[in-house]
């Protein structure tokens, strides 16, 4: 039976178990004993029952684990799934040099692990935290030695921690200082298509998904230079800044509990929405600092490249169920940004409270001469010798500042 068919069989029945109502869906539930399974019992059932019948045990280990990730993709409901479940693949290098993934589920609620282990020439299999363990005590490794200690924390324990970011103007914030971000103040959001007129706040989760957001949002903008809706010779950079009227930031939130309302879209995760209000109180700015002078940029564009490269293609597909179409996407955009990823080692991401961030750099900007957003985007993506000129400009800045102002205290 080919893939395709198979595959089609199992949406059918998958798609029964969902269907309580009919005699068929009845049926295949008392057969299987679950008559009284549902939300997210069922799901966990569902996902368990790909695993175990999906066949084709002969494949290679990538290609096996790609198979069960279109399966999953193909046989269930990916919203509801990532209501409940956080999902993961982790691809791991044994002992004996053989590769190993491991798709793990992580319940929303109770943080609990649901880990399957694809490996050559076997059927999937679940197995257990301490089974993996076991593995890594033995000699097992993460093929990202980067990320290793993250992964391991993602498959042993804790929660893992919730970030998520919002493109927004700058002069938001004296509004959000108040308001938080109020799904009833949002004006209509022309960056998804989405059919739900209701208002929401719309948001990227994690950095995986600010990065996707920014591909996205690159694609769409060399389709509006092909039809002409771009002026020529300018950036992306700047025709959004020129269509939404003011500088754009990034701002970071934390929260356990949010719900992602967007449509059952591959990158959903990437621009997500809710009708929650987010309080000012877990709303922080982001800024980049420059580890040799100190100096901060809070510009979108350049939080994004260093979130890029901090991030590579890896992260995303680890973390997310990409489609071909999306997976590549983003490797065409990391292919096309490789000039500009930043050494990680000069800068630093950092987050600054609204009422701070409103004091330094927007209360006081019409008495400045300058402005850090300048400064900053004088020392990012630059040569040390550019930085060193630079930074003697700020210098000379801040003494005709300093001047400036004892002129104005003699007067």
């Amino acid at each position: 039976m080919y893939m395709e068919d198979f595959t089609e069989m199992l949406k059918q029945e998958m798609d029964s178990l969902d269907d309580v109502s009919s005699e068929q869906g009845q049926t295949l539930r008392k057969e299987l004993g679950i008559e009284g399974l549902g939300g997210k019992e069922l799901l966990k059932y569902k996902i368990d029952f790909l695993a175990k019948h999906m066949g084709h045990s002969d494949l290679y280990c990538i290609e096996k684990s790609d198979y069960f990730q279109e399966i999953i993709k193909g046989c269930i409901d990916m919203k509801k799934a990532q209501e409940f479940f956080n999902l993961a693949k982790i691809t791991c290098i044994e002992e004996n040099s053989s590769m190993r993934i491991l798709c793990v589920l992580t319940d929303k609620e109770d943080n609990s692990k649901t880990i399957y282990s694809i490996s050559d020439g076997k059927e999937i299999m679940q197995v257990s935290v301490e089974e993996i363990k076991q593995q890594f005590e033995s000699g097992m490794r993460t093929l990202s030695k980067s990320r290793e200690e993250k992964f391991k924390e993602l498959l042993f324990g804790g929660t893992e921690k919730k970030e998520y970011y919002r493109h927004s103007p700058i002069s938001d914030i004296e509004s959000i200082m108040v308001n938080g971000l109020d799904p009833d103040l949002a004006e209509e959001d022309l960056r998804t298509e989405t059919s739900d007129k209701r208002k929401k706040v719309f948001y990227s989760e994690g950095k995986e998904g600010v990065v996707t957001f920014d591909c996205t949002c690159r694609r769409k903008y060399r389709q509006w230079q092909k039809h002409g809706r771009v002026p020529d010779g300018m950036s992306m950079d700047e025709y959004y800044q020129e269509r939404d009227g003011d500088d754009g930031i990034y701002i970071k939130f934390e929260t356990d509990n949010i719900v992602n309302e967007q449509e059952d879209n591959i990158d959903r995760f990437a621009d997500a929405c809710t009708s929650q209000k987010i309080p000012a109180q877990n709303i922080k700015v982001c800024v980049l600092r420059n580890n040799s002078t100190g100096k901060i940029t809070y510009r979108r564009e350049d939080i994004v490249t260093y979130m890029m490269s901090a991030c590579s293609i890896e992260d995303i597909k680890s973390k997310y169920l990409l489609d071909d179409r999306l997976s590549n996407q983003i490797e065409e955009y990391y292919a096309d940004r490789q000039a500009e990823v930043m050494d990680l080692t000069e800068y630093t991401l950092e987050e600054m409270e609204l009422q701070r961030f409103y004091e330094q750099y927007i209360a006081t900007t019409k008495n400045k001469i300058f402005t850090q957003e300048e400064i900053g985007k004088s020392t990012v993506n630059v040569s040390t010798t550019q930085k060193d000129t630079s930074k003697s400009k700020i210098q000379m800045d801040e003494r005709a500042l300093s001047e400036l102002q004892n002129a104005k205290q003699e007067e």
